[in-house]
């Protein structure tokens, strides 16, 4: 009776294994293959030059691969957001916090964040202290002057508590403008103009218990500041304020999306005892060093053909040298077709 129970256990564990490996096609597939379109890429291309265009694309893949809810937009929304980053010369990597592509919904959307307004206003060339928002502390006084508009603070810090964000800048004719918002002016701004994102327990300004409000507050403040007295065009302006989704296919002239045409991958064909190691059941023949560096050797080829990668601890020798003796064949036939076109 043991016996037969490890064996139903192991075939049920089998069967989904089976399941979860099967080349169904996701939504992941769907935006890589429509991001690697000639027409799509030749656009970044013309945009940021052949190297930087390529590599932006792939910045833009990963970028969704990593986030479930941008895999559920549709591919040309999330490409013509993109090119609209690009096109200001903002970075989507979520590393340097310049702009992210945010899903409402089916589409995605362009949205700066504060390094990415700052990194517009100083692309402007206007300014000789480019924007910029200070904490004010409990404990300082905020005296501003009703003529100038100059912010001046005074008293001292008492605690780490934050009451309210100063902005400055100074343009290269000598130009000074200031601002001073609250707390509670910040947030009353957010929830009039964005009620739906103020009030979303997904937001910044919720989730994580509020962690992330001030970082939204700070960025608020800089929003409003530059979009009353920076020197940018309507369209960036419009981008900067941006809060919803608005997409412009027209603008950029993306190919449609409806019919995209995933190409097949090469995934290696498991024997049984493949299988049940990649099960955790033990592998009776593991991958070999030489065997592993040799596909290694072709992997970075096999990439750009959408070949699936290879998990070591889930197959066996034979079975990954027989797949390196296939899809050795198939990408040099690919390439040899290639040189000739």
């Amino acid at each position: 009776m043991v016996t037969q129970i490890a064996t139903s256990t192991t075939e049920e564990a089998r069967q989904q294994y089976a399941i979860e490996q099967s080349g169904k096609k996701t939504a992941l597939d769907k935006i890589r293959a429509y991001a690697e379109m000639d027409e799509v890429k030749k656009r970044f291309i013309n945009l940021l030059g052949d190297r930087d265009g390529r590599a932006y694309v792939e910045s833009v893949v990963i970028a969704v691969a990593n986030n479930e809810d941008l895999q559920a937009c549709t591919p040309k929304s999330i490409m013509i957001s993109a090119m609209r980053a690009a096109s200001l010369k903002l970075s989507l990597d979520p590393i340097l916090q310049q702009a992210y592509l945010v899903a409402f919904g089916k589409e995605a959307t362009l949205i700066p964040d504060y390094h990415g307004i700052v990194q517009l206003s100083v692309n402007t060339n206007y300014y000789e202290i480019a924007p910029n928002v200070s904490e004010v502390w409990e404990g300082e006084i905020v005296e501003t002057d009703r003529f100038t508009g100059k912010v001046m603070i005074t008293g001292e810090k008492i605690s780490d508590k934050i009451i309210g964000w100063s902005a400055y800048f100074k343009a290269k004719n000598g130009v000074e403008r200031w601002l001073y918002m609250t707390n509670e002016e910040c947030d009353k701004h957010a929830e009039m103009y964005n009620p739906g994102g103020y009030n979303s327990k997904k937001s910044p300004w919720n989730a994580h218990g509020g962690r992330d409000r001030d970082k939204m507050r700070r960025k608020t403040v800089l929003r409003i500041f530059v979009k009353r007295w920076g020197n940018f065009s309507p369209q960036v302006q419009n981008i900067i304020m941006r809060d919803e989704p608005a997409i412009d296919a027209d603008a950029f002239d993306l190919p449609d999306d409806t019919n995209i045409q995933v190409p097949e991958k090469h995934t290696i064909k498991n024997s049984e005892a493949a299988n049940m190691a990649a099960m955790g059941f033990g592998n009776p023949d593991p991958v070999k060093d030489a065997t592993w560096q040799e596909w290694e050797q072709w992997k970075e080829r096999a990439d750009k053909m959408q070949i699936a990668d290879v998990n070591r601890g889930a197959t066996t020798d034979p079975d990954l040298r027989a797949y390196i003796a296939e899809i050795s064949l198939y990408i040099r036939d690919a390439e040899d077709q290639a040189k000739v076109g």
